[in-house]
Parts: structure tokens; sequence; C-alpha cells
């Protein structure tokens, strides 16, 4: 075992976590290069993957403080997944000692109700995980979040999971502070005799403090031989805080006896560390706080002070200066020069710029005319306040108040604008504070509410420097939403913005500290303004009614509500029972396209309903229509069709929008530069009433299609190939921007097929940015703007587009010249491989989960592995469906046939979208041609992609399908269907099997 405990300090990503503790870079650089100083073994500097913010600061920390002689080990956070761990390998790369951190829930309400993943599934992922980073660095911590809610068994099981993938470092974390010492010391002890391999690796301590028992839990585990202990300067962290670092060492520093190890800590920089951390958190330092509160050394009582000062281990167990807190010591005055503060600032590890170094020495002066001597902690609180001040676009130039027992409260002030002007205002207030914020607000104008005010002490005597900060939080609740610091895991934290300044005079201190804060927040808005913002950033920000917060999802604005027959009765149900009107009817549309027969009563031109679930289907949202004023297109509409081939079809779906509808595809639509997605039952009732969603605010994935498309693929094989990619749940929790040069290339059609199946990876939605092909596609459609109002509409959606340097969360490439025609093979979309290829083997997926659930897939579809995917016999092909029933889709696929006849054992369905599709087809003749080879042309619907009309599949059945999904039962209960693109699928009715289109004679 080590005869040492390692300090693995996580202020920079755990401490970080504490509401109102937001760093700059900066400030990260400062408090990294303290920590070192300080002699911790680990830094912690961030969470790579949850923002670019972020990536940069561990980036900076690893190249300028992990490059440095006796570094520590620069270490980075990353989820359970490849692109977080690949983004925190590339982070930590120039360090030269580095780790990276992985962690996985393992208790059993984090895997039901956080992850949904069963104990299985966690335990592959554990191995794969930690497999992967350790191809990427040597040191690699595993953590298993909640460990101390965790069955023991289970997480003994994944412990050594993580050992023999090559974990290094096991974390044992008590994520909710629920653990007492007793029982963590079991855990601890538990591990090291029962998990194999577990003496080969370090056990590590991380204890949360909502009890109050962080410290005593991290004691307990080095007791019970925890070789590493995660903690933070002054305790900070999510919600009650951290183990206290400082407490930890000062613990094992003087008890060697009881815990029989120490650390490599130089205790005498704790005090300079917890000044640091206080200062760039803005977080005070509580006075009663052990070691580094302002009464951790000081003595009141009597007795105590005559014990004190006849011996000092009278009443202390350690000497202040132990930690670096015994008074400042005396070191410069009023004649020392830049030379002299330069070199001392240095020796005390501020290495300054020269324009920072040029206001701390003007400070500087002017507090040494006030003061005889400045001591190190007065240094500290200048350095503190300059080097955190924003560029100034407003600086204090006069502040003067009056105030007292009988007076009201007066403050007047100057100060020097933008532009250099001075600019003067006086306000009164409820007292001087108030009076000197309301003055400058009438200059700055009335951006910010003052949230968090607090002075503290620098040092001691009549003339010592107070050092104030305070909190300001933006009235503008659009900059406020994006502003706000939202995390990766957990609720967002609102925007805050800090100010801290020094001064002898607090009230000049606080001038000061409150225009720094109102300059930090004036940038900022400036840079938002002017940051890089994707596509989907700009039409989220759009409809932004109120900003995500903690306590609740943002408030979405909806420009149109797309209503079918099937999840809109309920809805309008509640509105009736709440006898609440809709809101924006002109904005809703309704049509009949899922439970819609496609063929005709014989000897009429009636629709032949079958199904009386159907019919009542039907009649309900005809009702429906009618008492709430809905727009409706029926079965005699000549414009009814696939609710999501109409919208379009009608210029009703225009870039820029947000587009919802009681429908997983509705992603469909954001081919043209909206926001479009499904929603269930109870939400299509909130739109109906209010117009606007609760949702929270998406991460942005860039799929980018580089090349060009061969000959017989097309965009369904586009969109194939990306779900094949990332799989069925690479896009959750994204919305997906597809961009590139093949995207490009691509019709509206193609652009519709390809953003229609993003929920089959995932995603909440796809986008594809508007262009020439856009507008071209929406001039003269029934609902488009006219006139000045359509020049109009086309100069706001060509802002859409993504702006150059715009980040996002995460991207990926795809290469359209090696593309070739893709067909599924499986029960979910993910499940594709090329035409070309042959079934994959269960037994060369090394992913347990995965390997079973490819097991029952070839079980149900009744295929054999290492076989050819072309050549399987198709008994019905299925041209249609809101993915693939467009005009475009109907001339190719009508390509194809002309000249021949299907199989003779194949059925063919053709299902238009709409009647409008049906019209314009049967004018160019292709009617004609899908008849004459052997072909069923029907009326526009949805038809057999859903199975609820009587368009289904007999069991045991093959289909060739161009819809997008391929579940079990999906087309019919048995039913087995091969997911494909139009010419794939008209090639294969030809030859009666799978076939490749390129093959076709």
């Amino acid at each position: 075992m080590s005869d040492f405990v390692r300090i693995f300090d996580t202020t920079l990503r755990d401490g970080e976590q504490s509401p109102g503790c937001t760093m700059t870079r900066d400030e990260k650089l400062r408090i990294a290069r303290q920590l070192t100083r300080l002699g911790v073994d680990i830094i912690e500097a961030g969470f790579p993957a949850a923002s670019p913010g972020d990536w940069e600061a561990v980036h900076a920390i690893a190249t300028e403080v992990g490059t440095a002689a006796g570094a520590p080990v620069i270490c980075g956070l990353a989820r359970a997944n490849p692109d977080d761990i690949t983004r925190c390998a590339d982070a930590i790369a120039p360090a030269t000692r580095r780790r990276i951190h992985t962690f996985l829930a393992t208790s059993d309400i984090h895997l039901e109700h956080k992850l949904r993943l069963t104990r299985a599934q966690a335990l592959d992922t554990v191995r794969r995980m930690v497999a992967l980073a350790r191809t990427r660095a040597d040191d690699v911590e595993f953590s298993p979040e909640d460990a101390c809610r965790s069955d023991l068994g289970f997480l003994h099981e994944v412990l050594h999971a993580a050992i023999e993938a090559g974990a290094t470092t096991l974390n044992i974390p008590d994520t909710v502070g629920y653990i007492t010492p007793e029982e963590y010391f079991a855990i601890i002890a538990g591990i090291r005799a029962q998990v194999v391999g577990a003496r080969d690796v370090v056990i590590s301590t991380h204890c949360h403090d909502d009890l109050g028992l962080a410290v005593a839990n991290s004691l307990a585990g080095v007791r019970a031989g925890a070789r590493q202990v995660e903690c933070t300067i002054n305790g900070i962290g999510e919600r009650a805080g951290n183990a206290a670092l400082e407490e930890v060492v000062m613990a094992l520093h003087t008890r060697p006896a009881l815990y029989g190890v120490g650390s490599r800590i130089a205790t005498h920089e704790i005090g300079r560390a917890s000044r640091l951390v206080a200062q760039c958190t803005g977080s005070r330092v509580p006075p009663n706080k052990a070691i580094v509160g302002r009464n951790a050394f000081a003595h009141e009582a009597g007795i105590h002070q005559d014990g004190v000062l006849k011996h000092r281990l009278t009443y202390e167990i350690m000497n202040a200066d132990l930690v670096g807190l015994e008074g400042g010591r005396l070191v410069l005055g009023k004649h020392s020069g830049r030379h002299a503060l330069r070199k001392h600032l240095e020796a005390n590890g501020h290495a300054l710029a020269d324009d920072d170094f040029t206001r701390v020495f003007q400070r500087f002066k002017e507090l040494a005319d006030r003061k005889k001597v400045v001591d190190d902690r007065d240094l500290e609180a200048i350095v503190a306040g300059e080097t955190r001040r924003p560029l100034a676009l407003y600086r204090l130039e006069l502040v003067q108040v009056s105030s007292g027992t009988h007076a009201i409260p007066t403050a007047t002030v100057r100060l020097a604008g933008p532009d250099g002007a001075p600019l003067v205002a006086a306000a009164q207030g409820d007292g001087p504070v108030d009076a000197v914020c309301a003055a400058i607000n009438k200059v700055v104008g009335d951006v910010a509410e003052l949230v968090e005010f607090s002075v503290e002490a620098v040092s001691e005597g009549i003339n010592a420097i107070g050092g104030v900060t305070v909190r300001v939080r933006p009235r503008d609740e659009a900059f406020a939403a994006e502003a706000q610091d939202t995390p990766p895991t957990g609720a967002p934290r609102p925007a805050r913005f800090t100010g801290f300044a020094v001064h002898t005079d607090i009230l000049v201190a606080t001038a000061e500290a409150y225009v720094s804060a109102l300059n930090a927040l004036l940038r900022a808005r400036e840079a938002a303004a002017a940051r890089p913002r994707t596509l989907i950033d700009k039409v989220w920000d759009a409809h932004l009614v109120r900003p995500e917060s903690a306590d609740a999802p943002a408030v979405l604005y909806v420009d149109l509500h797309l209503v079918h027959e099937v999840t809109s009765a309920q809805a309008f149900t509640e509105l009736r029972r709440r006898g609440l009107p809709v809101r924006r009817p002109d904005r809703t549309i309704a049509t009949m396209d899922h439970s819609t027969p496609t063929v005709v009563q014989p000897g009429t031109r009636t629709l032949a309903i079958g199904d009386p679930q159907a019919q009542v289907q039907l009649d309900t949202l005809a009702r429906n229509c009618r008492e709430f004023g809905v727009p409706l297109l029926d079965l005699d509409h000549p414009s009814r069709g696939i609710v999501h081939v109409i919208g379009p079809e009608l210029g009703l779906t225009q870039p820029g929008m947000t587009i919802v509808c009681g429908d997983s595809h509705t992603s469909t639509h954001g081919a043209f530069g909206a926001l479009a997605f499904g929603i269930g039952t109870s939400e299509v009732a909130d739109v109906l009433a209010t117009q606007c969603l609760l949702q929270q605010r998406p991460r942005t994935m860039e799929v980018r299609v580089e090349g060009t498309l061969a000959p017989g693929v097309t965009a369904k094989d586009i969109i194939l190939a990306v779900i094949a990619r990332i799989g069925v749940a690479g896009g959750t929790g994204y919305v997906i921007e597809y961009t590139g040069s093949a995207i490009r290339a691509l019709d509206m059609e193609g652009r519709m097929t390809v953003c229609n199946m993003s929920i089959e990876a995932g995603a909440r939605a796809g986008l594809i940015a508007p262009d020439e092909v856009t507008v071209r596609w929406l001039q003269g459609r029934p609902h488009a703007p006219t006139g000045a109002a359509w020049d109009a509409a086309v100069a706001r959606w060509r802002t859409l587009a993504t702006d150059p340097g715009a980040a996002y969360d995460r991207s990926i490439t795809i290469d359209a010249d090696a593309l070739v025609p893709m067909v599924s093979y499986g029960t979910n979309p993910g499940m594709t491989i090329p035409v070309t290829a042959a079934v994959p083997s269960p037994e060369a997926v090394g992913d347990a989960t995965d390997r079973q659930q490819l097991q029952q897939a070839l079980a149900y579809m009744g295929l054999e592995a290492g076989r050819g995917i072309a050549g399987q016999r198709v008994d019905v092909v299925f041209i249609g469906s809101c993915t693939n029933s467009r005009l475009g889709d109907l001339r190719a696929a009508a390509r194809v046939l002309a000249g021949r006849r299907i199989a003779p054992h194949v059925r063919m369905l053709v299902v238009p979208g709409s009647q409008a599709i049906k019209r314009q087809a049967e004018a160019e003749g292709l009617d004609a041609v899908f008849r004459a080879a052997g072909a069923e042309w029907r009326e526009s619907g949805c038809s057999m992609c859903i199975a609820m009309n009587g368009d289904q599949l007999a069991a045991g059945q093959y289909a060739v399908s161009t819809s997008n999904r391929n579940f079990e039962g999906r087309q019919g209960k048995g039913g087995r269907t091969f997911l494909a693109s139009p010419l794939t699928a008209a090639a294969s009715a030809v030859r009666g099997a799978i076939a490749d289109v390129r093959a076709l004679d």
C-alpha cells in the first residue's frame, strides 16, 4: 500500500458546480498554478465535453501548467461514451502526465430513472469505455456514480470489470452525501478485501457534504485503505459542497499516529489557495470555517486568551503560519518601486501581463499612500481585483456619497463612457450602497439586478482595505438564458456576473465592484451578439418565451401545429374538460392520413374504410375540428395527404419556424431550416391551449456529408448510412444539422427524406439550412408569402445558416463518394448494411447487449449470418410513407420499372404522399408505368408504413419498404421489413429478391 495519500483536487471541476462559482479561463489558470505550488498530486481541470469553453480551459491548463517540471497529473472528466472520452483525451494531451476520469452510475435508481440501462448494459459499458480510455491515456480513473447507494455485489462486479479493462484508480463517490463514516469505512474495506485486483490499484474517496460528513467520510476511507482523496479548496462544490482539502490535509498532518499516512501538500500554501479560490469564485469563506476561516485561530474567551498567551498549544492544535494564515508579512511601502513589486509578486506566483501589472502597481501606490505598509494579503486582494476586471466599457472616475441618521442617502458618480467622455449622474437610495448602484444604473442603464453583496476586511487595523464582492443577474431574459451555464449533467445554473474590488473606502470599493460586474455583463452581451451561432441556436433563440432554469424547462413558442386523427382525440377532450379554446386555430391545421384507407369501394370514388376503429378516429377528428375551429383537410379535400407531405407542399412549412405534431417524423420539416419535432398527446393539448411548449434546450450535432453520390445512391442511402454509423441512440439529446456538399446537392425531396429519419438515430430533430434550393421550392406555393412580404422573408431566411466558426457539441463526417445503396437487415434502422454486404455475425460483435439484440433480430427476421443480403426473397414491396412518397420518389421508381414486370410472386403497392402528388403523377403517366409493371396504384395515405389502415403484411412475409421503421410487427404482426430507397425497392420488386439497382439489366 502507498505510504502517502494522493490529493486529487477537483476545485476546477466539481467545485465550479457550486452555484455562482463559475470561473473564467484565466481564473482557472491562476488557481491551477496555485494548486501546483500547493503540491496537489492531481488537478481535475474540468469537464472538456461540457462546452467549448470548458475544453479550452482544460487544454490551457494541460499546456501551461501540465508541462512544467514537477507538474501534477492533469485530469479531465468524461462520461462513459466515446465522444466524451475522445474530447477529454484531446484536451489533456499536452500535459506531461495526464489522466482520463470516466464515470457511470451503478445504483438502481440511477440506472432505471436516469440512464435507463439494465445492470448488464451498464457493466458492458464500463468494460468498453474504460478500455477505450486506456487506449488514450495510461492513467485512467473510473467512478461508479452513486456508489454508496448501489447494490454492493453489483458494485464489486463493476469495479472488477473496470480493473480488468485497465483502470488504475477506482473512485468511490458518495454522490449525494448520504453515507456515514462507519458505513463508508466498511464499503472501502470491503472493496479492498473482496474485489479481485483492488489492491493493485489506487482506491479513492469522493464525498459530498450534504450531512456535514464529507471530511469524516474521506478520513474513514483513508483508514480503510483509500490512498487518494478527492476534495476542493474551501470545500466548494455541488449543493452543500465537497470534502475540504485543507481539512483533510491538516487532519492527516496533525494525527499521523491515527492515520499512519500523510500527504505531500505544502501546507503553508493553504491560506493563499483558500483566498485565491474565494476571490475567483466570489464565494467567501465563512468566519468559522475550519483551518482557513477568519476565526479559526481567534480566541475570545479570557481563559483561552490567557492559555494561548502562555503557550499556544493549550488551545491550538496547529500554528496559523503552518497553513499560511499568520498575519501577512510586512513587505512593501510607498517608496517601493515597480521592479521590487514585480519581483515580489512573481516570487508569490503572480505572473502578470504588462497591462495587468501597471494597474496593480497604480493601485498599490494609492494604497501605500494610505497605509504605512502593504502586506501579502493586501497584494493578493489588489491582484484579484485588477486581474479579474473585464476590459472596461465604463470606468469609475468619482463617487461621492452623503448619508446619515437624518439624511436621505444620496450618491453622485462620474464614469468614463465607452468613448472616454465623462458621464455624471446622481441618485438616492435606501442606503449608501443602494444609492451608489442606482446612480451607476442611471449612467449604464438598468441592465442588471444586484443579487449578492458582501464585504470582507482583507487585513487588520483602522486603515485596512476592504474587499467587496457583488453579483448581478441580467434583466434581459433572453440574454440571461443564453448566458446561463448548462452542464452536461444537472440543471442549468443561472447567469451571474461578479465584480470584486478593494479599497480603504468601502463605498469606493462598492462602486468599483459594481461597475466591474456591469462591465462583465455588457462584455458578455456583446460577445453573445457577436458569437457565431448554429442554425439550431438561431431558431431556438428566436422562439424562446422563457429561458430554461434549474426549476423548469424553457418555454418555446410554436409557429405551426400539425394535427392528425391518431394522437389528437385525447388532447381535444382535455381542452373540452377545462373549457379552453384552441389558442391559435390560424396556426393549426389537421389532416387525415394514418387511419386513411388507400383503396376505394368498387365502382365508386369513396374510400373503403373497413376498420370500425379507423372510422371512429376519422369521425372524431372531424367533429373536434368543427367544434374548435381548426382547419381540416378531410377525405374529400383535394389537398389531403400525409401530414409531413402536405405541410411543405402547401408552403405551410417555412425556414426558421418551430413546428410540432403528435408524430415522431415531424423532423421532416427540418429540411427547410425549421426546428420541427414530434410531441406526445398531453403536449398536443398544451400547444392547442397555449401555442407554447415546455422544452429542454438540446445539444447540437453536425453530420457533414462531403462528396458526390454515385448513380443508384440516394438521400435514403445517406440517412441509413448515418444511422448505421452512429446507432439508433447516437443522436439522443441532440438536434442534428446536416451539412456538406452532398447535402447541398440534394433537392428538397431528398433533404426531407434525410431529416425525416433523424428520429431513428435518437435525435430530437434534424435540420438543413435554407438556400436557393429552398427558396425555389417555396416560391408560389399556396401559403408562401407574396410581394414585399416574400422579399422580406427570403432576406430573413438567408440569415439562418450557421455562422462561420460556430461550434457544435459533436460532429461526424460521412464520405458520400464511398456510399453505396443501403438496406436494413434487422429490427431497427441501425441494423443496416450495404446491399453488397453479408449479414453480420453476432460472434463478431464485442458488446454483449448489441450481440444479444443482433441474435434476436436475426432470429425474428429468419436470416443467416454471413449470407449476402442481396438475393434474399421478398414477398411485398411498398413505395410510400412520409419518407419516400413524393413525386421525385415515384419518378425514380417508375424509371426502374418502365418496360419491366415485377416478379410473379411479389405484391407491390405504390402509395403517393398526397392527392396533389397523385394527380401530378397521373398527369405524367407514372400510374400507367406502375400498373403495367404489375404494381397497385393507390390513394394517398400512410398505408403500410404503420399497418393501421388495412395495408399490412401477413405473418412471415418479407417486405422491402421505403418507410422509416422496421421494428417487429411494424407493418403487420409477424411481418419482416427491409428498409431501402425507392430505387432499391423497385429493383427488388423486379427481381423478387433484394437487388442492387446498379446491377439490374
